[in-house]
């Protein structure tokens, strides 16, 4: 069983760095003009996790709190790089180790 400090550690890795990285490759993110990976995927975690049921309206509101500005459509037109960041999530917790690689990646 991982340690909470483990699992804080990984997630951030996921949230912070990880996401970006696979917004570019995957062509989720093309230009990071208004928002990157990071900024997506914070947005529909915390989104989520705060309205379960909320609208793309819901979600544009929940990512200018974090003084990113983008229309309910630029968010919808990103959703890919939440599938792979749940894929490297579901790997940490059935192993223990952060599973990186190009299988992942798309």
């Amino acid at each position: 069983m991982q340690s909470v400090s483990q699992i804080e550690d990984h997630l951030k890795f996921v949230m912070e760095e990880r996401a970006p990285v696979l917004a570019r490759e995957t062509g989720c993110i093309q230009r990071e003009k208004k928002f990157d990976g990071a900024d997506l995927l914070q947005t529909l975690v915390f989104g989520w996790l705060a309205h379960p049921d909320g609208s793309l309206e819901h979600l544009a509101s929940t990512a200018a709190t974090r003084d990113v500005l983008v229309s309910d459509t630029a968010i919808h037109k990103r959703f890919n790089i939440v599938r792979h960041g749940s894929n490297e999530c579901d790997s940490f917790e059935r192993s223990g180790q952060p599973k990186i690689n190009s299988e992942m990646a798309f």
